[in-house]
């Protein structure tokens, strides 16, 4: 039930976009038929009821999934709107009051999706039920009605004429109607039935029901009710002669009825917008061709740019690797690209499974890679799991790929296949795939670079202020994490800061130009010179400090940082780097692992393990206790500094050539046990000067070249 209504929550804002396009064209074609708005509101149905959409780069809606799929068990949720300043500001939020904490049975994404599943359902219901009753009361007044001829009846309990029916529609009118009245009534009623009214109103009601939770369809119903009814206006005006403008807005004003809620059915003559139609009657004049021209131009315009899905720009691209095509053998079954990196410690493809099936989609670890058409071979010593994944049907699913052991050094196209089976029969094997290319020929890889000049500065936010001689030291290590020197006044400093791993993506006006001040440039530049000649361009997050960075390679090779923050103001410094040297670049992996070699019991030895993708850590003292230190830690260039979440301990490991050594007298007390029965004293399980050796090969120590 989730996924259903995070499906109908994606396509109501993408909808919704569709809505305000329309807005805006009723303003601009006052003058035009009012059909031609009905027309538009067929395309917001359209957006609404067809669950897929082709990609174009001519659309102009933002993003295609503004709320993932896989939100719900994402370890890090945000939201993909396709408007960077809504993203930097959104998820460093999401993520930090939202992010799964592995202790809990449950993650805050799940609780809140299944509650906010819950509320739409009854808020479907609740809107049915209303329909239901609103049908069954009309229906009882209208139960005594009198039949007069053809398909119109006369009733004394009703107040208004109105249209009831959809299958064999029925036109029902007051019996205090005058004779006058009834004629333009009975034509304006006849042209609703002519045009299909009395079913794409309870249709729009029906698609209002299942998105009641957007107020942008609300609006978007209402409006739609307005323009049926100027619509039928126009055409009695028009079949019957524009003579009949002033007694025609008469009939309007004596079967004229206060609205008082939002109804999907009947069609009520005098029902909506009485003021407003007098209004358009009285002035209608025959549009001119060429309106109509414009106006059914815009009409298809507004189908091409709205009703289709923009291609992905921010999940398709990563640092060295890009995704091409993707399929599964199996039409119900789709196999996508989410992310990927080819960093040398820990290489990897993240993707995304979906079965649209009713049967229970079951695959495994171990995949085939290939290089052109060579099937690459894994490096002795990497072993697959055995074990089998299932995803129920109308599931989702993530899975990351790792490509460690694998010769991808070359740049070039690859294939990724997996076999997957479903549950009722094991036998027969589809494959699901994604070709994909690597580029390793970012010139910038390994290198260290000053600042050279400021080409953009919008400091009226901020505090900080730049020369071009105090301009911060950057470097780019070879797994692609941007990092730097935080002591500005001695540049050869060995404290670097690593701000995290650079992702590409691809440089465009609306995350480029529109954030930055027009009148903040130096002479020669502006943001339409940098993106017009950017050959590449990565973005980084540094979500500690709620600072942005761009790193953009030019054409010419010329390199710029870009600097601001997430939260408020964007970009507010770009700066124009000079090259250094590679001396100095730090390596750095996702994880390592290291264990204390001399504890009385190796078998529940003290461990330290350090997540470099995230920089955090766990500290366990032993089997025997129940603690475990968990928390951030930080890097200066010779020693690892260890603060536990509630920021009570601090556990202090200097640098050695094979791993860390425990700085007791700088860290938090570590309480002493009997590790056995027959231990005479307590003993500390981890002493001050204890060697933590590195143990896991993938994974190893920050280290300086």
């Amino acid at each position: 039930m989730e996924a259903l209504f995070l499906k109908l929550l994606n396509m109501s804002i993408n909808a919704s976009w569709l809505v305000l396009a329309v807005l805006l064209l009723r303003l601009i074609f006052k003058k035009a038929p009012k059909y031609i708005r009905c027309i538009l509101w067929g395309l917001v149905a359209i957006r609404l009821i067809c669950p897929f959409s082709f990609e174009s780069v001519l659309s102009l809606i933002p993003s295609a999934e503004t709320v993932p799929t896989d939100i719900i068990y994402s370890s890090e949720p945000n939201i993909h709107s396709g408007i960077s300043f809504l993203n930097s500001t959104v998820n460093p939020i999401i993520e930090n009051s939202l992010a799964p904490n592995p202790a809990d049975s449950a993650n805050p994404m799940q609780i809140i999706a299944f509650i906010a599943s819950a509320l739409w359902i009854s808020g479907v219901v609740a809107m049915l039920i209303y329909a239901v009753i609103s049908f069954l009361r009309v229906r009882r007044y209208i139960k005594e009605a009198v039949w007069i001829k053809e398909n119109i009846y006369i009733c004394d309990r009703i107040a208004t004429p109105f249209i009831f029916g959809v299958i064999k529609p029925k036109i029902y009118l007051p019996s205090s109607i005058s004779e006058q009245d009834s004629e333009f009534v009975i034509a304006h009623e006849r042209a609703h039935i002519e045009r299909y009214d009395h079913i794409w109103k309870p249709l729009g009601f029906l698609l209002l029901t299942a998105y009641w939770f957007n107020p942008v369809l609300w609006l978007a119903y209402i409006l739609l009710c307005r323009d049926i009814e100027l619509a039928c206006d126009e055409r009695v005006i028009k079949r019957l002669g524009a003579d009949i403008k002033k007694p025609y807005s008469e009939a309007l004003i004596n079967c004229s009825m206060p609205r008082k809620a939002i109804t999907a059915c009947p069609l009520a003559f005098g029902e909506t917008g009485v003021k407003g139609r007098i209004k358009a009657v009285l002035n209608y004049k025959k549009p001119a061709f060429w309106v109509i021209a414009i106006a059914v131009v815009a009409c298809v315009v507004t189908a091409i740019c709205f009703l289709t899905d923009p291609k992905d720009k921010w999940e398709s691209e990563n640092y060295g690797i890009v995704a091409t095509v993707s399929a599964a053998e199996c039409d119900d079954v789709k196999f996508s690209f989410i992310r990927g990196s080819v960093n040398k410690y820990n290489p990897y493809i993240e993707v995304k499974w979906e079965n649209n099936t009713k049967e229970q989609l079951c695959y495994g670890e171990d995949f085939k890679l290939y290089y052109g058409n060579k099937e690459l071979v894994r490096d002795e010593g990497y072993a697959w799991n055995t074990l089998l994944y299932g995803i129920n049907s109308g599931g989702v699913s993530t899975e990351t790929c790792s490509l460690m052991g694998y010769d991808i050094t070359k740049s070039g196209s690859y294939r990724l296949e997996k076999e997957f089976h479903f549950d009722s029969n094991s036998d027969k094997k589809y494959v699901a795939y994604i070709d994909f290319t690597i580029d390793r020929r970012f010139s910038f890889i390994g290198l260290r670079y000053k600042g050279e000049k400021i080409v953009f500065e919008d400091g009226m936010y901020s505090s900080i202020i730049y020369t071009d001689k105090s301009i911060p030291q950057y470097l780019i290590s070879e797994e692609m994490h941007l990092f730097t020197n935080e002591n500005l006044e001695n540049p050869s400093s060995s404290s670097w800061y690593d701000i995290g791993e650079l992702q590409s993506f691809k440089l465009e006006s609306e995350t480029f130009d529109e954030i930055l001040n027009n009148f903040m440039w130096d002479s020669g530049y502006s943001a339409k010179f940098l993106r017009k000649n950017n050959k590449n361009a990565f973005r980084v997050i540094d979500k500690k400090n709620n600072r942005l960075y761009y790193l953009l390679e030019q054409d010419n090779g010329e390199v710029y940082i870009a600097y601001g923050y997430t939260e408020g103001y964007g970009i507010r410094w770009i700066f124009k780097m000079g090259l250094v040297s590679n001396e100095g670049v730090p390596v750095t992996n996702s994880v390592g692992i290291y264990v204390y070699n001399g504890s009385p019991e190796p078998i529940s030895a003290p461990s330290l393990r350090l997540d470099y993708s995230d920089r955090t850590f766990h500290f366990s003292w032993s089997l025997f206790s129940s603690y475990m230190a968990m928390g951030d830690f930080e890097y200066d260039g010779s020693s690892v500094i260890c603060t536990t979440d509630d920021g009570k301990n601090v556990y202090r490991f200097n640098a050695v050539d094979n791993g860390f050594v425990f700085d007791g007298k700088h860290s938090s007390s570590i309480p002493s046990y009997r590790y056995s029965s027959d231990a005479k004293e307590s003993e500390c399980p981890v002493p001050d000067g204890a060697l933590f050796e590195f143990i896991v090969e993938e994974s190893s120590v920050i280290t300086e070249k």
